[in-house]
């Protein structure tokens, strides 16, 4: 497939920020020599909230996101039959026909044991 050079401007100020396209080269080397340009373009104040980055993208491919979260999807689906198979958990029918799943009697011991290794995890709140 053949993969092409994005450009980006990214800025980061205070607690925001912001990825803008700049350009779509290409060739690598096309897309480093206009990151160049842009870096002279800019300030020495703009600099100190303001970089560029280059990232390949397959023409044409499906979204890395789609596969990313298929992937994730698929690893939640196993770690939770995981959990039921060894009896932390419990899987639920809603009302609304939708799953739900909820701690057993031994999977709020395991929660208990974990608070105590780290305190700021809300086990209170687990429960659907």
């Amino acid at each position: 497939m053949k993969k092409i050079f994005i450009l980006q401007m990214v800025v980061i100020k205070n607690d925001a920020f912001s990825i803008e396209p700049v350009g779509a080269y290409s060739s690598f080397k096309r897309a480093i020599k206009s990151l160049e340009e842009c870096e002279e373009y800019i300030t020495p104040k703009q600099a100190e909230f303001t970089t560029f980055e280059v990232i390949s993208i397959e023409l044409n491919a499906p979204a890395e996101f789609i596969e990313w979260f298929k992937k994730a999807n698929d690893v939640l689906e196993q770690e939770t039959k995981s959990l039921m198979d060894r009896g932390y958990v419990d899987q639920l029918i809603g009302e609304d026909g939708q799953f739900y799943y909820t701690l057993t009697d031994k999977g709020k011991k395991i929660a208990k044991y974990i608070k105590a290794i780290v305190p700021n995890i809300d086990i209170d709140n687990m429960d659907p």
